[in-house]
């Protein structure tokens, strides 16, 4: 059987967080650039703006943290799930937002939304194209998940996510 790892699709992975990065740190820089000129500007002359300039720099300051630890591609949550520990993963579902307005489409986003044995929710954003074979990949790699969206099993994971795979309950 081939190597699953070396497959398209996981480009498609780490080209996904790799996008997210790139986002975070756009905004982070940018809060931050706002919030020091606001500081700078109005720090003697209007003290409360000051105070709004010093919260951007806080939000910055978080969402940097956020992408220094996104950008470690290799160790991102998605990723690590998905090559180091499989078995946790126990439903995967693509969510699709579609933007029409007057029934003419702007465009989609197509997020993957994979679920753990723990109750935790990882997901990542790819090109609505690429669904079919990252879904693909993805149930050959994660075989004993459960694919698609449908609300039995909505609440069937709610109640208990761990014995969310119970093989009596297809």
């Amino acid at each position: 059987m081939r190597n699953l790892t070396r497959h398209p699709a996981r480009k498609i992975v780490e080209q996904s967080i790799e996008g997210e990065a790139r986002q975070l740190l756009n905004l982070g820089v940018s809060v931050l650039a706002i919030g020091l000129f606001m500081i700078g500007r109005t720090l003697i002359s209007h003290p409360m703006i000051a105070a709004f300039g010093l919260l951007f720099v806080g939000v910055s300051c978080y969402l940097l943290l956020q992408w220094n630890q996104l950008r470690k591609i290799k160790h991102s949550p998605v990723l690590e799930a998905l090559l180091k520990s499989p078995r946790k993963i126990v439903w995967v579902y693509p969510f699709i937002t579609q933007v029409m307005p007057f029934g003419i489409e702007l465009f989609k986003r197509c997020h993957i939304i994979m679920k753990l044995n723990d109750g935790q929710e990882l997901s990542f954003r790819i090109k609505p194209k690429d669904q079919k074979l990252l879904i693909h990949w993805m149930k050959r790699h994660v075989p004993h998940a459960k694919f698609g969206y449908s609300q039995d099993k909505f609440e069937r994971y709610g109640q208990s996510p761990e014995s969310f795979l119970n093989d009596e309950w297809k």
